[in-house]
């Protein structure tokens, strides 16, 4: 009998080997891949892959124009185990947008895949899609890379690697492409139930209507597990037109930790927004942890929109295990409504420990912050808040550091320089321990000393570029410098970045621009510079994470002062022309063009509209033309909010 089974078991594979562990089935085609279908439902069977194979003439041969049938069901799974040795499978195809379990192989459980390059092409089905797996129980997978061109799905459970995932060990893996799908989108895992994911780098654009992730759409442990996300890296905008969105998860159900996770990109979504995780579904048994985690890029949402967490509720600060948010950083731009927040947007219970926000702006309507927007019973301490900006509607709901106020909050700081304006007009801050922490100069902030006596880990944890940089995390690439001054009409930046690699430039909000360094130097050719305009850089280098972003603002030729002023020359220029100093007119100036680009509803945007700062405006005997307005704002003309100055000629 057993001569039999053996005889039996080989007829169903054309190659060598007798599926042992000792002596694998050898895979040299893909009609010996495919065969693998021949050993569902048996569990321990091995395989090996030892050449490279492109399925494209198989596909065209066996299928219709579905393309590739994937390897087992929900009722016939692998359950073998798949040794790719570092080989490579190209041009799967798959096209059943009306069908589960898509991927190389569509249902797998008590698996084993590894080391495997996977190169796919277009991929569709409906729910449970991914590039590798489709649906996975109870299985482990390393030592991953897929490449793809776009993956799609109509239903729930897409993600660049595995679609749907119940109980697995997922490490060392990478997916790059796109992922466009509708519920628990993820770039590289859609819907992830009990878990421990490390090394695992997402590069895609991802796109979907709710629970978005950079790396896992939704995050859902049992009450009696925990899972772990460790080192994940995203890079790429995600945009969800629903709810829950996280740079590296969408939303979290139950109990989760995330260490050394690092999202690069622009976020788009509507309730429940964050850089690392978008928020919680379930108040109970809740993330412990998200720790060492790194954002930077702009954010916007509607409510709850937060650097790192857009909504988090967890363990009371008297628990004797309670949630924490340590040592995060995030760095651009913030908008919401109700609840943004540089750290966390919402947040129940917990503390928030060690952080650094360094905002180019944030805004929103009610509960705002640099630290954290809606603040119940969450302790911050010995965090840093670096806003050049912060704006909402009213001043009680509005602080440097959190949006409402905690008597526990302590040891926080926040730039002196940050511009608090309440309904658009610049506010008046007093230092406090609650709201707005104590007030504390750039140069200071460029200093290992100041963290250190915050109880910073400036050695293993944190690094700094010594009265260069604001703190960047240990595995970071160190940010930028910009080394040549940013005037109104320069055409040149230059710079130096620490290990060289390449930096790249946004400027006005448009796509990012590249240079690679010289040596560890860098310059960028751009069109003319205008005064008031913010530019981000960034540099990636040695096979680490990006850096945090470096935040400049283009400033105006002349030194403002009364012999020395500013000097405008376009309607760019004109509409900065609201700090204070004193400013001239250098040429006439037709609003025409900038009102038909910048504001075509309303018109003239009011210089000192949401400033309030007062300024000395001297036009020389020029002209202005082509200013109209359409508004039911405020203090509406050329100028607007003016407390004190002076505008004449």
């Amino acid at each position: 009998m057993c001569v039999l089974n053996s005889i039996w078991a080989s007829a169903q594979f054309s190659g060598s080997g007798n599926g042992t562990e000792s002596d694998p089935y050898l895979i040299y085609s893909a009609t010996q891949l495919y065969q693998m279908n021949n050993f569902l439902n048996q569990p321990g069977v091995v395989f090996k892959l030892m050449t490279d194979i492109d399925l494209s003439d198989f596909i065209a041969e066996n299928f219709n124009d579905e393309s590739w049938t994937p390897i087992g069901s929900s009722s016939n799974s692998f359950q073998g185990k798949f040794l790719g040795n570092n080989h490579k499978i190209t041009s799967l195809t798959i096209n059943k947008p009306n069908k589960d379990y898509i991927g190389l192989w569509g249902y797998v459980s008590n698996a084993t895949i590894s080391d495997l390059k996977l190169e796919c092409q277009n991929i569709s089905g409906r729910s449970c899609v991914g590039c590798l797996v489709g649906q996975a129980y109870s299985s482990t997978i390393s030592g991953i890379s897929v490449t793809n061109t776009e993956i799609h799905a109509s239903s729930s459970g897409l993600g660049g690697i595995i679609g749907d995932v119940n109980k697995i060990s997922l490490n060392n893996c990478s997916y790059v492409g796109k992922v466009i799908g509708v519920r628990y989108v993820g770039g590289a895992i859609g819907s992830l139930s009990d878990g421990t994911i490390s090394n695992v780098k997402s590069i895609a654009n991802v796109e979907g209507s709710e629970c978005v992730g950079g790396c896992v759409g939704r995050l859902y442990s049992s009450a009696s597990r925990s899972s772990t996300l460790k080192s994940i890296f995203h890079k790429g905008d995600l945009v969800n037109s629903g709810n829950f969105t996280g740079g590296i998860v969408g939303s979290v159900g139950y109990a989760a930790t995330l260490l050394n996770c690092t999202h690069r990109g622009n976020i788009k979504g509507k309730l429940y927004v964050g850089g690392i995780m978008g928020g919680h579904t379930e108040r109970s048994l809740l993330t412990k942890n998200i720790k060492s985690c790194t954002v930077a890029g702009d954010i916007n949402g509607l409510e709850d929109v937060g650097g790192i967490i857009g909504y988090g509720f967890f363990k009371s600060t008297s628990d004797s295990d309670p949630f924490h948010v340590l040592d995060c950083s995030y760095s651009g731009k913030l908008q919401g409504s109700y609840n943004v927040g540089g750290i966390s947007g919402y947040q129940e219970n917990g503390s928030i420990n060690r952080c650094i926000s360094n905002g180019a702006s944030i805004k929103g309507t009610k509960c705002i912050g640099g630290i954290i927007g809606k603040n119940e019973n969450v302790t911050v301490q010995n965090c840093f808040a670096l806003s050049r900006t912060i704006s909402a509607s009213a001043l009680d709901n509005l602080g440097r550091i959190s949006g409402s106020a905690n008597t526990n909050n302590a040891n926080n700081m926040a730039l002196v320089t940050t511009k608090v304006f309440s309904n658009g007009v610049l506010q008046s801050i007093t230092d406090d321990d609650a709201k707005q922490g104590q007030s504390i100069g750039a140069s200071i902030l460029k200093l290992k000393a100041t963290y250190v006596a915050k109880g910073w880990d400036m050695e293993n944890v944190w690094n700094i570029l010594e009265t260069e940089s604001y703190p960047y995390m240990a595995y970071q690439t160190a940010p930028p410098v910009v080394a040549s001054k940013l005037v109104s009409g320069a055409t040149t930046i230059t710079g130096s970045s620490l290990k060289g690699g390449k930096v790249y430039m946004i400027y006005k909000d448009q796509a990012p621009v590249e240079t690679t360094c010289n040596g560890n130097t860098w310059s960028f050719t751009t069109e003319p510079l205008q005064a008031g305009a913010t530019i981000q850089f960034y540099a990636e280098a040695d096979d680490m994470v990006p850096s945090n972003l470096t935040i400049a603002t283009v400033d105006y030729k002349g030194s403002g002062t009364e012999a020395d002023p500013y000097l405008v020359y376009t309607a760019d220029d004109l509409q900065g022309a609201y700090k204070k100093g004193y400013f001239k007119l250098m040429n006439d100036i037709d609003l025409t063009s900038w009102i038909k680009g910048n504001s075509p509803t309303k018109g003239w945007l009011p210089i000192g509209q949401n400033t309030g700062d007062a300024s000395n405006f001297n036009g020389d005997g020029h002209k202005i033309t082509g200013l109209w307005t359409n508004t039911t704002d405020d203090n509406v003309g050329l100028f607007s909010n003016f407390s004190s100055g002076t505008i004449k000629n």
